[in-house]
C-alpha cells in the first residue's frame, strides 16, 4: 500500500521540476497524489513512476532505453572518467541532461531536434555541417524539451532560455552555458540548442596567460576611473576577455562590480549581472540608472548602442572604471565608433583599447592574441 508522506516541497525536490509545473500535473492527473489537511501529499513510489516513465507506453519506453544505451556506450568509448560513466536512468531530465553534454563532449556548436517523417532527428552541427545522432518518437523528444524547460531559464519574453549545467568535478570541464529556442513548423516542433561555452568564465591568468600581457590589464583595470574598449570582430573573444576582466576586478571584496548584458549567456563570480530585455533606449537607460543607485566601482557594458556609449562617458566622468565592448579591428576603429555612438569624443576619459583575434595554439585550441593601445600622456 502507497504511503502518501511526501510534501509538496520534497516533491518538487525528487522530480526537479519547478513549482509551476508540479501544479500543472496535479491539476491534468499526470501525477497522482491525495490532498491530507488541505496539503497535497505524494507516494514515493508515484514519484519515481513519474520521473523514471514507467508508465509510458512500450514503445516510448523501449525509445529511452535505446537512447540512453546509445549515450552510455558514446561516454565509455570516449575513456571518460569513472565518474562520468556512472549508470545513466532513462528519466527525462538525466536524458535530456546527459545530450547536452554528449553535444559538449563532441566539441558540436549546437544541438537540434528536428521533426522529420520518420521521427525526431536528435542531431549536431559541427564542422559547419549536421549530423543525425539518433531517431526518436516525437513523445520522447516532447519530454526533452519539457526537462530542458524545467532546467533553463527564461530570457524575458524573448522565447530563449538558459541552461547552466554542471557535472562531477573529474571532468575537464564540468559547466557549460547553453542557449535554447524553439520553433513550431509544419513539420513539428524544431528545438535548436546553441553551445555558449563554459557556464563560468575563465581567470585572467587563464585568458591572457602571458604575463605581459595580463600586466596590462591588471595595470589598467587598478585605475580609479575611466574607459577599458574591448576591441574585435564577431567571435574574436572580446566579451570573454571583459568579463574574465570583471571577475578579476571582483576577486577584491571591497569592489562593487555590475555588469549590463543582453542577454546574459555565461555567469560570472562576485559581479552582479544584470539583463536589459532588449537594447531599446529606455530600457537600457533605466538599467543603467538602477546601476548607478548602487554605487558601483567598475561597469562591464555588453551592449554596443548609443545608450551606452554615452552612459561610459557619463559613468567615467563620475569616478568609475568602465569596460565596454566595441566591434572594430583595430585602436583607431574602436575609438571612431566608439565616439560615433556616444556622439562626444572620448577625450582624457580613455585609459586604453585592447584590441583582440584568435588564433590556432600551440596545442590546437584556440588563444587570444592582444594588442594594447592606450593614448599618449598629455
Amino acid at each position: 500500500m502507497n504511503r502518501y508522506d511526501i510534501d509538496f516541497d520534497a516533491a518538487l525536490a525528487f522530480l526537479h521540476v519547478s513549482r509551476s509545473t508540479l501544479n500543472r500535473w496535479l491539476r491534468d492527473g499526470s501525477v497522482p497524489a491525495r490532498k491530507v489537511g488541505g496539503q497535497w501529499r505524494f507516494s514515493e513510489d508515484d514519484l519515481r513512476r513519474v520521473r523514471d516513465g514507467a508508465d509510458d507506453p512500450p514503445e516510448l519506453a523501449r525509445a529511452r532505453e535505446d537512447l540512453r544505451r546509445f549515450i552510455e556506450s558514446a561516454r565509455a568509448s570516449r575513456k571518460e572518467p569513472p565518474a562520468m560513466n556512472a549508470a545513466l536512468d532513462a528519466s527525462p531530465r538525466a536524458l535530456a541532461e546527459a545530450l547536452v553534454w554528449e553535444m559538449h563532449d563532441r566539441k558540436a556548436g549546437d544541438l537540434h531536434l528536428q521533426p522529420r517523417r520518420d521521427g525526431v532527428h536528435v542531431a549536431i552541427r559541427k564542422d559547419g555541417r549536421l549530423e543525425t545522432l539518433r531517431v526518436v518518437p516525437p513523445a520522447l523528444a516532447a519530454g526533452i524539451e519539457q526537462a530542458w524547460n524545467e532546467i533553463g531559464l527564461p530570457f524575458g519574453e524573448t522565447g530563449f532560455r538558459r541552461l547552466f549545467l554542471g557535472r562531477g568535478a573529474a571532468a575537464e570541464v564540468n559547466e557549460i552555458s547553453v542557449v535554447m529556442q524553439a520553433l513550431d513548423t509544419l513539420q513539428g516542433r524544431r528545438v535548436t540548442l546553441r553551445f555558449m561555452g563554459g557556464g563560468r568564465v575563465a581567470d585572467l591568468a587563464t585568458v591572457a596567460p602571458h604575463p605581459e600581457d595580463r600586466a596590462v590589464l591588471e595595470r589598467w583595470l587598478a585605475r580609479p576611473n575611466g574607459v577599458i574598449l574591448f576591441a574585435g570582430l564577431p567571435g574574436s573573444g572580446k566579451t570573454t576577455t571583459l568579463l574574465s576582466c570583471l571577475q578579476h576586478q571582483a576577486s577584491d571584496a571591497g569592489h562593487a562590480v555590475f555588469s549590463l548584458e543582453h542577454p546574459a549567456v555565461i555567469r560570472v563570480d562576485g559581479v552582479d549581472q544584470v539583463e536589459v530585455p532588449s537594447e531599446a533606449a529606455a530600457d537600457v537607460k533605466a538599467a543603467v540608472d538602477r546601476i548607478m543607485r548602487l554605487d558601483p566601482d567598475t561597469v562591464g557594458l555588453c551592449l554596443e548602442t548609443p545608450e551606452t556609449a554615452a552612459a561610459a562617458l557619463d559613468i567615467a566622468r563620475s569616478g568609475h572604471v568602465v569596460l565596454m565592448h566595441v566591434e572594430a579591428e583595430g585602436p583607431e576603429a574602436a575609438v571612431k565608433r566608439f565616439e560615433g555612438m556616444a556622439g562626444k569624443p572620448l577625450g582624457g576619459t580613455l585609459i586604453g583599447v585592447v584590441s583582440q583575434k584568435l588564433r590556432t595554439g600551440a596545442s590546437g585550441g584556440r588563444v587570444a592574441e592582444y594588442r594594447f593601445w592606450e593614448p599618449p600622456a598629455t
